[in-house]
This record gives structure tokens, C-alpha cells and sequence, in this order.
């Protein structure tokens, strides 16, 4: 630990608990304060900066002390909190009478030059990493779209293929619906076709030519006599 710390805890300290009629009010808390007021110069001492500040805190809290404000300053100075360092420094200055401690003084308002530069940059920081982090929320959340759109189109592609394979699976069964009924028609209609009126003539037309032949030969062949010569007399006479 160097001098320069040992000489601003020791007059923090100094400060702090110059008497026991000053430092404190008498009383329970007396004891604890000072306890916990020693406790985080020991952290402190050993480099146990966050333990450090809790304990001054606390013994802060306990006395009311406002020279106490310095050892919670420099804690949080050296744990790096910032704003805390920032805030509480400020506030040791305007809780401490101007005529005391003036070194101390004088190195909270270089350390607070010095912090409010530090916590601008540092906010401005967070909100850069902020604003970038909001754009690659928006950015996510864009591409979440576009891919939940790219699904939804395929589906509504994949839809319409369906619906379109069903059409024309339903247009090739009526087409054979159709042509089955043709076909059952042309079964029972069979007297409309024209083959069937030329077989049906040509059928009339040997009917007719067989009785002429008929005819002719009877004309030219006399019929045997029999006992029966009336009656072939007869069917000859018909003819």
C-alpha cells in the first residue's frame, strides 16, 4: 500500500473518529459503527473494495458522520462504481464545512472532474450498446417475419398444388364418367348405328330374293302328280 493511501485513510480516519464525544453519538451503536468503520479499512487495506464500501456504508448509516462520506467515496472509486463514487464525493463536499480537511477536498473535486467525464462516456456507451441491442431486437424480430411470410407462401403454395392436383384428378374422372356413359349408350343404342341398319338390309334383301327364286323354280318345275293333286293345285294357284 502505498503512502499517499495510507496518509488519506488514516486522515479519513482521523476524521471520522477524532474523539469518542465527536465521531459518535453515545450509545449502542457506537461500538458498531467503529467496528465496521475498522473492518472496511482492513478490506480496503487488502484490496476488498466492495466489502470495503458496504462497511463504510453501513457505519455511515449508523453515525450520520458526513466525514465518513470520503471512505465511501474512495471505496467506490476504487470498485469502480462510478456514478456511486461520483455521487457520493459530491455529496462529502456539500455535507463537510468548506474549512475542513482542504486536502481531501481537493482531491474529491479533481476526482470528480474526472468521474463525470468517465460516467458521460460510459452512458453514452450504454446507450449505443443499447440502441444496438434494440436494433438487433428489430433486426431478429424482421427476420422472424420474413421467415414466418416465406412459410406461410410455401404453405399457400403447397395449397393451391393441392387444391389444382384435386381439379384435375376430378376433371380426369368425370372425362372417364363420360366416356363410360358414351359407351354404355352406344351398348343400348345399338339400332342407331349405321352398321346395324346394314346388316338389318341386307338381311330384308335376302329375304325378299329367296321367294322370287323360289317362285321361278316353281314356275319351271311342274310338281309331281300324287293323290294329292288338289292341294298342290292349290298351293300352286298361290303362287
Amino acid at each position: 500500500m502505498s503512502p499517499a493511501r495510507i496518509r488519506t485513510l488514516l486522515l479519513a480516519s482521523a476524521l471520522a473518529f477524532g474523539s469518542a464525544t465527536t465521531a459518535f453519538a453515545q450509545g449502542a451503536t457506537d461500538g458498531e459503527a467503529r467496528a465496521l468503520f475498522d473492518a472496511g479499512t482492513m478490506a480496503y487495506d487488502a484490496g476488498r473494495y466492495e466489502d470495503a464500501l458496504a462497511r463504510f456504508q453501513e457505519a455511515y448509516r449508523l453515525s450520520g458522520r458526513p466525514s465518513l462520506l470520503w471512505n465511501v467515496a474512495l471505496a467506490a472509486d476504487r470498485a469502480r462504481r462510478d456514478e456511486l463514487a461520483l455521487e457520493t464525493y459530491r455529496r462529502y463536499l456539500a455535507e463537510t464545512p468548506a474549512n475542513v480537511s482542504p486536502e481531501l477536498r481537493e482531491r474529491a473535486s479533481a476526482r470528480i472532474v474526472v468521474l463525470e467525464r468517465e460516467v458521460e462516456s460510459a452512458r453514452a456507451a450504454a446507450g449505443l450498446a443499447d440502441e444496438a441491442q434494440r436494433e438487433h431486437e428489430r433486426a431478429e424480430a424482421a427476420e422472424r417475419e420474413r421467415a414466418t411470410a416465406e412459410t406461410a407462401a410455401r404453405a399457400a403454395a403447397e395449397e393451391t398444388a393441392r387444391a389444382e392436383a384435386e381439379a384435375a384428378r376430378a376433371e380426369a374422372d368425370a372425362a372417364a364418367a363420360r366416356r363410360e356413359a358414351d359407351e354404355a349408350r352406344s351398348e343400348t343404342g345399338v339400332a342407331r348405328k349405321w352398321w346395324f341398319w346394314t346388316i338389318v338390309g341386307v338381311g330384308v334383301a335376302g329375304a325378299v330374293t329367296v321367294p322370287v327364286l323360289l317362285t321361278r323354280d316353281e314356275a319351271t318345275t311342274p310338281f309331281p302328280e300324287t293323290d294329292h293333286g288338289q292341294i298342290i293345285f292349290t298351293l300352286r294357284g298361290r303362287f
